[in-house]
């Protein structure tokens, strides 16, 4: 179905709202969007092993676009790391096209959620 990823972004009550008229467009080239396990990495392993507590699994979104005027990256992700109620949340960089409709899309949701962010979240 064409803008399949689209059209439940925009009608989901936690994002619809939240979406620009610039991130329908980038959101239009959304081809595919798969939610990935992370295995725990040897730190996290310790931290459990000394009393810490993974309170939720640790995952991956990746984002797959078809070509467009944006950016360069075919996929986009951001990955979440749990440990004693907090979240360490990675994403990959994008790679922005010296194009119009980039430069405009920067100040936006879509930029806002793909952004680099290594603080922690409490949760």
């Amino acid at each position: 179905m064409p803008e399949f990823w689209f059209r439940v972004l925009l009608v989901h009550p936690s994002t619809g709202e939240h979406i620009t008229d610039l991130d329908q467009g980038v959101l239009r080239h959304l081809m595919k969007l798969e939610v990935l396990d992370v295995e725990k990495d040897s730190n996290e392993e310790a931290a459990v092993g000394a009393g810490g507590a993974v309170t939720m699994p640790n995952y991956r979104v990746d984002f797959h676009f078809s070509p467009n005027p944006y950016f360069k990256n075919a996929m986009l992700w951001k990955e979440f790391r749990f440990r004693d109620h907090e979240a360490t949340v990675v994403s990959s960089e994008i790679e922005w096209k010296d194009t119009v409709e980039a430069k405009a899309l920067q100040t936006t949701l879509v930029t806002t959620l793909m952004a680099q962010d290594l603080s922690l979240i409490h949760i």
